[in-house]
């Protein structure tokens, strides 16, 4: 990978690092990511540049941001108050379904203030959830979310 950008020419070291930190050996980590492991060799020695399938399946498998991986550098998203680290961290020790059943009730809730995200970042499949707020109630039932808000009175 010669008259490469540093950070990109820097790939390979940033995977050794999420391999080391991963407790597998090349080859398991490799199955681990659906690709042959000489291909990944092959990205460690800086061979070949790493295809966007290897890239993606790092960054999901083993929870990675894809912009520290390809460049260096993480997306800054400025700083977090305690409290969002604390959810960031109980988020991300959360299994699949739970994390999926968490996107579709903080969307409900951000979709009853006004604040709704695409309807496609979230997922479908869960058993109903129902919150009140003073905004109204958010349910999440059967992957559908909908928020109610109270009604004004007369």
């Amino acid at each position: 990978m010669q008259d490469l950008p540093q950070g990109i020419a820097g790939i390979p070291d940033r995977l050794r690092e999420v391999i080391g930190q991963s407790g597998l050996s090349q080859t398991k980590f490799a199955d681990a990511i659906g690709v042959p492991p000489q291909q990944l060799k092959d990205v460690l020695r800086g061979q070949i540049k790493p295809p966007s399938h290897l890239v993606t399946a790092v960054a999901s498998t083993f929870d990675v941001d894809v912009m520290w991986l390809l460049s260096g550098r993480s997306l800054d998203v400025g700083e977090l108050a305690p409290l969002e680290k604390i959810l960031i961290e109980n988020y991300r020790s959360l299994s699949e379904t739970d994390k999926n059943a968490a996107r579709r009730l903080v969307a409900a809730m951000a979709e009853s203030i006004g604040h709704a995200k695409p309807a496609s970042m979230l997922n479908t499949g869960a058993n109903a959830v129902q919150i009140g707020h003073a905004g109204g109630d958010v349910t999440v039932d059967q992957g559908k979310a909908t928020a109610r808000r109270p009604r004004k009175p007369r």
